[in-house]
């Protein structure tokens, strides 16, 4: 004799009402977890914002110094990068090995290896309106507070600034002056490893003379 199959039998209507509960619950539960879901994380923006000035008498662009919420500057302070070759994205590697969280300066004005002979890069710091970190000392932290510091690439110590990123470095200190009404007296530079100008490859007292013939417009 055969043995039967075990009996199949159908849901009643109580149990449908259940499973029909529960599949909706499952769907709503679903689309929930699909909305919650984060999105993915945006890239991380590049470490300067490149904008060419390399022709004289061209004006820097509007959005170089278009900051939502500027903070209230003070000063300016040039640096030459001791290096003959470099750019904003050298000197952040290299600054993040010194423990400075990154590029230390708000600008960057290259000198033709890196980057364009003259072109002006707007670091992090800059678009964030942050204290740079580009002095060491005891009233390194009171000049942080106040002052935007500009890098030059380039050793004064062996060679002068080319005319164009001089060019491009006047227009910029100018823009940032008219800016945040920053007088000339407080545009400070400190060129070489003794900060004198490098074996008199750079002259402050020339260099705010020469500010005060730049037209920005």
């Amino acid at each position: 004799m055969n043995q039967k199959e075990p009996l199949r039998t159908m849901p009643d209507q109580r149990t449908i009402t259940i499973l029909g509960v529960l599949l909706v619950a499952m769907t709503l539960t679903s689309s929930l977890l699909l909305v919650l879901e984060p999105s993915p994380v945006a890239p991380v923006q590049p470490v300067a914002m490149k904008l060419q000035s390399d022709r004289a008498g061209d004006s820097l662009d509007e959005p170089l110094l278009d900051v939502a919420e500027p903070a209230a500057w003070q000063a300016i302070i040039i640096h030459d990068s001791s290096r003959l070759r470099g750019g904003a994205a050298s000197l952040n590697e290299a600054h993040e090995r010194d423990g400075r969280g990154g590029l230390g300066y708000h600008f960057v004005v290259g000198n033709g290896t890196e980057t364009g002979d003259g072109e002006i890069e707007a670091g992090f710091r800059w678009r964030l309106q942050a204290q740079g970190r580009f002095l060491a000392g005891e009233e390194a932290s009171r000049w942080h507070r106040v002052a935007i510091g500009i890098v030059v690439v380039g050793d004064a110590d062996e060679r002068a600034m080319t005319p164009v990123q001089r060019e491009s470095l006047l227009r910029l200190v100018s823009s940032i002056q008219e800016r945040f009404g920053i007088r000339s007296d407080q545009v400070h530079a400190h060129f070489g490893d003794d900060g004198s100008g490098g074996k008199e490859l750079f002259s402050l007292s020339e260099f705010r003379a020469e500010l005060a013939s730049v037209s920005v417009d």
